[in-house]
Formats: C-alpha cells, sequence, structure tokens
C-alpha cells in the first residue's frame, strides 16, 4: 500500500485512504474464506497445525458527508371531497297539463251539473304543490265549452311553460241561459256558481282554496256575472274580470231579474255605488271592445269605479262583441288573473 505523500492534496489523501481501506477488505475476505474452505487431505473444517492465525488489522473509514436517509413512504394523496366531482341530478320536467270532464250533484240546483277543469302542467309531479283556480263563465249564447273555443287552455299551458304566469287551474262550469244569478223565485243559480262548483273542485283538486286565489271571470253575460258574484260573494272571489259586460237596464233584462230590488241586489253597477267599501276589496279588471254595442254602459262604469277611488283596469281594445275579439285577447286575460292570484 502506497503512503500518500504530504504533496498530495486533501481531496486525493481521501480517495487514497478509501482504496487502501477497500483493498484491506478484500484481502481479509479472501483470507478468511480460504482458512474456513476444507483441504482435500484434512477432514472438513479443519486447518493444518503449522497454520498461523492470520494477523487482522483494523482500518477505520470515515464519511465526511452523511447519506441524507430516504423519506418515509406515504400514502398517495387523495382528493378533497370538495375537488372530487359531484354528480349532478338531471331536474325530471313537469308532468304535462291535461283537462276533465266531470259531472256533480248541485245542492243549489238539485240536479247533475256538468264542468271543464285545465289542471296545469306540473300537477301531477308536484303531489305536494297546491294551485289558484280561475272560473271562467260563458256567455249567453254559450256553453261550458265556449271558452274552449277561444283557446284558453292551450294558451295557459303555453304561458305557464313560459314562466309569464304561474300555474293555475281553469274551471268552466256550465250556467246555461241564467246570467249566473239567483232567479227571482226559481233556480239559485247564482248559489250554485258561487258555492256548489267552487266546493266540488276544492273537495277534488289540491286548490289554495282562499278568496285571493279565486278568480272569476268571463264574457258578456259571463262579464256581468263575474261582477255581481264578486261583490255578492267576497268571501269567494276576490278577483274578477268583465270581458264586454252586458250592462243591460231592468226592463231589458229576462223576466228571472224580478221587481227592482231583487235587479238591485243583481246588479253590477248598483252593488258597487251601494258596497264601495266590497268593491275596494276586490282587483277588478273591465275591457271592452271599441266597436262593442254596451262600450257607453261599460265606460260608465269605469268613471263610477274612478269617482269611488276604487282600483281596477279598465281597457278599449279593437274589436266588436263577437268570438274574435275574446280569441284575440285570452293571453292578456290570463296575465291578468295570473299576476292578481300570486
Amino acid at each position: 500500500m502506497t503512503v500518500p505523500s504530504p504533496s498530495h492534496s486533501p481531496a486525493r489523501r481521501r480517495l487514497l485512504l478509501y482504496a487502501g481501506a477497500a483493498a484491506f477488505a478484500l484481502v481479509l475476505v479472501a483470507t478468511t474464506a480460504l482458512a474456513l474452505r476444507p483441504g482435500r487431505g484434512h477432514p472438513q473444517g479443519a486447518a493444518p497445525a503449522s497454520a498461523e492465525p492470520p494477523m487482522v488489522a483494523r482500518a477505520e473509514v470515515r464519511l465526511e458527508t452523511p447519506v441524507p436517509a430516504l423519506p418515509p413512504a406515504q400514502a398517495p394523496a387523495q382528493p378533497s371531497p370538495q375537488a372530487q366531482a359531484q354528480p349532478t341530478a338531471t331536474p325530471r320536467p313537469p308532468s304535462p297539463s291535461r283537462t276533465e270532464r266531470r259531472t256533480f250533484t248541485s245542492k243549489a240546483l238539485g240536479r247533475s251539473m256538468p264542468y271543464l277543469v285545465f289542471l296545469p302542467p306540473g300537477y301531477d309531479s308536484d303531489r305536494a304543490a297546491r294551485f289558484p283556480a280561475l272560473y271562467m263563465l260563458h256567455g249567453l249564447g254559450g256553453d261550458l265549452t265556449e271558452w274552449t273555443e277561444y283557446r284558453i287552455f292551450e294558451e295557459a299551458d303555453a304561458l305557464i311553460r313560459a314562466g309569464e304566469i304561474p300555474p293555475l287551474l281553469i274551471v268552466l262550469p256550465e250556467g246555461g241561459q241564467s246570467y249566473w244569478v239567483d232567479h227571482a223565485g226559481g233556480p239559485r243559480w247564482g248559489t250554485y256558481t258561487a258555492r256548489d262548483v267552487t266546493a266540488e273542485i276544492d273537495g277534488r283538486y289540491r286548490t289554495l282554496a282562499d278568496p285571493d286565489h279565486r278568480a272569476v271571470g268571463g264574457n258578456s253575460m259571463g262579464a256581468h256575472a263575474a261582477l255581481q258574484l264578486a261583490m255578492n260573494f267576497p268571501d269567494v272571489f276576490r278577483v274578477a274580470g268583465a270581458h264586454s259586460p252586458t250592462l243591460r237596464g231592468r226592463d231589458t233584462l229576462p223576466p228571472y231579474f224580478g221587481d227592482q230590488a231583487w235587479f238591485d241586489a243583481h246588479d253590477p253597477a248598483t252593488l258597487i255605488a251601494r258596497r264601495p267599501e266590497v268593491a275596494h276589496s276586490l282587483r277588478v279588471w273591465l275591457d271592452i271592445g271599441d266597436g262593442d254595442f254596451f262600450l257607453a254602459p261599460v265606460t260608465e262604469l269605469h268613471r263610477r269605479l274612478d269617482a269611488l277611488g276604487i282600483p281596477h283596469q279598465f281597457h278599449v281594445l279593437p274589436g266588436p262583441h263577437e268570438d274574435e275579439y275574446w280569441r284575440a285577447n285570452v293571453g292578456r286575460y290570463l296575465r291578468f288573473y295570473g299576476e292578481a292570484m300570486r
């Protein structure tokens, strides 16, 4: 082994020292292996008697730079719950709207009466929901199907799906040629409409059964009825829509309007003048065509409402007292009812 001279650098001296120590270790390992290896003429594991035990020199090797320890094994990082993708539930579309035709027994009339009802989108899919109800009354020459001819169900479906009006039921009862009024000494058509029909609907369907969520409207004879029924039954209806009301004098009305007292108890203009506090509690819509022969009395009613300070909507729209007029404005009517019953 060569001893490094003082002229060698410290790095070279360390290198030579490491090399020498390594060589010495190899010699030691080899010597030990030979000493333990069995000879051909000796018993296994015995060394020759003359063999001297080998001299083992100790060498100390010091490393000046420690080897960094390996970091402990770590489990793979798990994504946080926030980072994990959350499944998104696909909202179910509402059930489609549908209509039903039913009959029930009216206590006031003592007979079976038919009606049509429109059930809005979502009525069948949301079993916990309750809905406002609109009662639309036909005119003198019509029947319970009249408003379907003006496509009120299709228009309501489109407006509800577009989010322009809230979902609501639409009820079309049968009124014959009764003016929807209790007849003097005869059938009680007004009571049938306000009490029996509404009780049937509230009992069979999921309605909001209070006057703020019930509206009564109609055209011609039905418009006259909408005003008088709301005035005579404010505990039932709080919203009234009169579309071309036939405001007549007593002498031009059917005989079942009775004497002057009976007429006054069922005439919209007289009821409003005598009970303005009831009119104040209502949300009222009034419209008439600019070619309608009832334009003058309806405009006069509007002026009376203004004079009494009773809030209401009044509209003069293009058209006569004909089917085309109501068909053209059915969407306008539905928007009023939808907003009034929110």
